[in-house]
């Protein structure tokens, strides 16, 4: 009966209404924890009061008012069973109050996770779809692939490049699909050695490949590892770039750029003609001299445009292979066996391209010919010319030297009147932005710095 009461007021009402009828019972009332704390302090010997608490959770006490104590006795056991047994019934309310609430709160955190992840999973949808749709309308080719680099998805533009359809290329090996023996060796170790943690990435490769039709197509490549959510290695992903049309245009600008320099070396050829053709004519010493100073200068230009259509790579060459040719070229026009020039040139593979060499030519035959013209004697010695090329990140260096007789007592290069000297300045200061310096006392050395001139 007791559990019918909703409220614990009703409750303890019911309680003190019983216990009035109880002999020896002038009044009975019911005090709150708060009120029961101050009631203890007060000494009142007609009050009987009976704790209705539970383990350490006091919920209050019924306080009885005797009138007499001899007929009340008997009934104070059984007031001390009805409180704990109305403890024991409240604890089991808050107990299930706690629960429910418990329960209520539970269940409130569920609808709320579960529309969230309602809302993350849409969005994951939503997200895939877009990332599909990315995927199926780039321009790139995607693969993805196992560790055995077998395919596993692509893209629409893979279909489109190979010829293929997805049915014909998923499970397939990529390696099958590129043409030269080298390339698939080099890729499988460079896969190897991603997968194997040796490198996170393969940034780059480019290979032919064959399509359906037999065409051979050239792919730039870029490759990265497939983890899972533990971070373990499950494949590839590639993305890669057609890029045929364009190998297929520079082919097309290196034939062109190699038939202008070609032409041009020949028609520089054609005014060196011409211009030893009118010397033939000129009878003035010193203007015929002038005219041998052009056709070298010409001759220097020349070479670096045959160097150039020559060369592997249409934008550099190497200019220790340069300087030597131009130097023997320059030494074999006037020496004789009996006085001759040792010729040498040292260093690192420098390579350089038009803006450096051309420049670059027309100091180098100054400076030589200077060297041939001033620096040696008529009498038989030792007659050499060194020459030592280094490179830095602050540039090239160029390093000469002659064992002639060295610069006159007094000479001041930067103030010469002479047009080598005047080209040595003008070209190395003003138009490669660097420096020269000269030592004339035991041969002659000239050290020059510059920056590369990039193409």
């Amino acid at each position: 009966m007791l559990g019918s009461f909703d409220t614990k007021e009703a409750l303890f009402g019911f309680l003190c209404r019983g216990l009035e009828d109880l002999p020896g019972i002038r009044r009975v009332f019911y005090q709150e924890p708060v009120q029961y704390a101050h009631t203890q302090k007060q000494e009142v010997p007609s009050l009987k009061l009976f704790p209705v608490h539970m383990r350490d959770r006091s919920y209050g006490q019924i306080c009885c008012e005797i009138e007499d104590a001899t007929l009340f006795q008997p009934y104070t056991g059984y007031i001390q069973n009805i409180c704990f047994m109305t403890a024991v019934l409240l604890e089991e309310r808050r107990q299930r109050w706690l629960n429910k609430k418990h329960q209520e709160e539970l269940e409130r955190r569920v609808v709320e996770r579960t529309r969230e992840l309602e809302e993350e999973r849409t969005k994951a949808l939503y997200e895939q779809v877009r990332a599909e749709e990315y995927l199926e309308a780039s321009e790139a080719l995607i693969l993805e692939l196992e560790t055995t680099f077998r395919i596993v998805r692509i893209n629409k533009q893979v279909e489109n490049v190979y010829g293929y359809s997805s049915e014909e290329l998923i499970g397939r090996s990529t390696l099958d699909f590129i043409v030269q023996i080298e390339g698939k060796r080099d890729i499988r170790t460079a896969f190897e050695e991603m997968i194997g943690g040796d490198n996170e990435t393969f940034a780059y490769n480019e290979n032919p490949i064959r399509t359906k039709s037999g065409e051979l197509r050239y792919i730039s490549w870029h490759n990265i590892l497939r983890r899972d959510s533990k971070g373990e290695v499950k494949g590839i992903l590639s993305s890669g770039i057609d890029v045929t049309e364009r190998r297929r245009t520079e082919k097309e600008k290196d034939i062109l750029l190699r038939e202008v320099h070609h032409r041009t070396k020949n028609n520089m050829h054609i005014i060196i003609s011409l211009l030893s053709l009118q010397m033939a004519r000129i009878e003035n010493p010193e203007l015929r001299q002038i005219m041998k100073d052009m056709r070298k200068r010409i001759f220097a230009m020349a070479l670096v445009h045959n160097k150039l259509y020559s060369a592997e790579t249409i934008a550099r060459f190497s200019f220790v292979d340069y300087i030597r040719e131009l130097g023997t070229n320059l030494i074999s026009s006037v020496t004789s066996p009996m006085n001759p020039i040792a010729f040498q040139v040292q260093g690192e593979e420098v390579e350089v391209n038009l803006e450096t060499a051309v420049p670059c030519a027309l100091v180098i035959n100054e400076i030589v010919t200077n060297s041939i013209k001033h620096a040696f004697t008529e009498e038989p010695k030792e007659n050499s010319i060194f020459i030592y090329l280094s490179e830095n990140d602050a540039g090239i260096t160029i390093d000469y030297r002659d064992t002639g007789k060295g610069l006159p007592e007094g000479f001041i290069p930067e103030r010469s009147q002479s047009l080598g000297m005047q080209i040595i300045h003008s070209i190395i200061q003003d138009q490669l932005g660097g420096s020269v310096r000269f030592n004339g006392s035991d041969g002659l050395r000239i050290l020059m710095n510059f920056s590369r001139k990039r193409s």
